[in-house]
């Protein structure tokens, strides 16, 4: 079986990117640099588990989101397990974005460039990136 994720970025008015440091403790790429979401819970539509997990990890209301096209299957399943990623750019919200719960150590605002030359950036992460690039280049 397969769990479906959901996945955001988030940019600030300077077109920085937000990432999060995953904890040590995460089974899924701890200590490396992701975008925020999470799984869907049983009975939760996409996009109302995207909100949910915004409101748990960073405290903000997602009041206006985009769909950033097809979903990514999880790389290496053998080590995470088989999940399908769908991404969205988080295009409105409310509320200050605080670094709200226990899944990231820290969270920090990197220029598109930067985050993409990070080592330790998730592979979804990344998907994620290049799929808002080439969406951003198309308008």
């Amino acid at each position: 079986m397969t769990d479906e994720v959901v996945q955001g970025l988030v940019f600030d008015d300077g077109g920085r990117v937000l990432l999060g440091l995953r904890a040590a403790h995460k089974r899924t790429y701890p200590h490396c640099w992701d975008i925020f979401g999470g799984h869907v819970e049983a009975g939760e539509s996409l996009e109302q588990a995207l909100v949910r997990e915004f409101r748990e990890e960073l405290d903000i209301a997602v009041t206006r989101f985009c769909s950033l096209g097809d979903a990514m299957e999880e790389p290496n399943p053998a080590v995470n397990g088989h999940k399908r990623y769908h991404s969205y750019l988080i295009e409105a919200w409310t509320g200050e974005l605080t670094n709200a719960g226990d899944e990231h150590t820290e969270i920090a605002w990197f220029p598109v460039a930067d985050a993409l030359i990070l080592d330790s950036l998730t592979p979804t992460a990344r998907h994620a990136i290049e799929a808002w690039q080439a969406d951003a280049s198309g308008r």
